[in-house]
């Protein structure tokens, strides 16, 4: 039996709007409240039927959820259609000064969000810049990465990835150009990935045509997958010790919103002479963590989480690592570590001073 309210894409809906358009939300209840206290069943009805309709389809377009960045797309029309009907129930003679106030206030926290949202943009050109030297250092110049290893969360809507790794690969020089496809499993393309000319492009139109000119050089080589599996036989966790792996923090102080979450950057340095597998598809499969301690050494507890590695790593790559914050605020002690299964700490461990700041005033926007 079909269930509206169990889909991935019904859980990103009602998550946008409670987190991020929380007062477009607020704004419609008290409209639909004061349509009831004033008996304007026609408009009410109107009202609702509009919102759940066109919110439903929304939903249905994408069920997946696999673009989330699309479904919020489709959503002004309903923050439109609630400010016509604000208009409409407070711009009678007696409440322009109320009017103007809720007005004022959500132009406000709009302008707050717009600036607030630059924050998923930062991660993903940093995301990006990280991988463009990664793949500086290899020769292929054209990589494949496993989409269970794309840190999805900032990434958001990955399809543009190969023109996007190109473009910006390339403004140094034609000479610097590199392109990451991606695709699940990492041996979908099969031989496409083997010919040496032309690109992998977005997964409805992966045979790209593609020319070498005076923006762009890649040379005549196969993709090369730099996501492999930790399952293979090859992968040998005790190859790896704190003499020939470390983990250095690219940051001094590392800042925590308060009941949020960030990122802190750890060079990692590979000096094995064997790769790190990233795929964690093992029995035990090894993430990268972190642990938290106050000033006087304790730890402190919260619930364990792992961040996957971007890409395999032969002997270098600056890799971001995912923190949530503590219960309380105050300053703390941060250590970033490899981990394979439930506790099995490499002991090649980063640490960093962690801040974790009070409420905000504007954690309620």
């Amino acid at each position: 039996m079909f269930h509206l309210f169990d889909l991935p894409s019904w859980g990103y809906l009602t998550a946008y709007l409670l987190d991020f358009a929380k007062w477009m939300f607020y704004l419609a209840v008290v409209c639909i409240a004061i349509m009831a206290y004033k008996r304007k069943w026609l408009m009410l009805l109107f009202f609702v039927s509009y919102s759940l309709a066109y919110s439903i389809l929304v939903v249905l377009t994408y069920y997946k959820g696999e673009s989330g960045l699309m479904i919020e797309t489709y959503l002004p029309p309903l923050g439109l259609y609630t400010a016509f009907i604000f208009i409409l129930l407070f711009s009678e003679k007696e409440k322009p000064k109320l009017m103007l106030g809720i007005t004022l206030w959500l132009l406000f926290v709009s302008c707050r969000n717009i600036y607030v949202s630059s924050e998923i943009q930062l991660r993903r050109t940093n995301y990006i810049e990280r991988i463009i030297a990664y793949g500086t250092t290899l020769p292929n110049k054209k990589y494949i990465l496993n989409e269970k290893n794309l840190p999805i969360d900032f990434l958001v809507v990955p399809w543009a990835l190969p023109f996007e790794t190109l473009l910006y690969s390339s403004l140094e020089s034609k000479d610097s150009s590199v392109t990451f496809a991606f695709c699940s499993p990492v041996n979908q393309y099969g031989s496409l990935a083997k010919k040496t000319n032309g690109i992998i492009g977005p997964h409805w139109a992966p045979e790209w045509g593609f020319h070498n000119n005076e923006h762009f050089y890649l040379p005549a080589t196969e993709y090369l997958n730099v996501n492999s599996s930790q399952a293979d036989s090859a992968f040998q966790p005790s190859n790896y010790n704190p003499s020939n792996l470390k983990l250095i923090p690219l940051d001094k102080n590392v800042t925590v919103p308060y009941h949020g979450s960030a990122y802190a950057f750890v060079r990692i340095i590979n000096t094995s002479g064997k790769k790190i597998h990233s795929i964690p598809d093992s029995a035990e499969p090894v993430f990268i963590s972190y642990k938290i301690y106050d000033l006087q050494g304790n730890i402190v507890e919260q619930e364990l989480l792992r961040t996957p590695l971007d890409v395999d790593i032969y002997t270098e790559y600056v890799q971001g690592v995912k923190i949530n914050s503590p219960k309380d605020k105050g300053d703390y002690l941060l250590e970033i570590d490899m981990i394979r299964g439930e506790n099995n700490w490499w002991h090649c461990q980063a640490r960093t001073k962690l801040h974790i700041p009070g409420k905000s005033i504007f954690r309620w926007m």
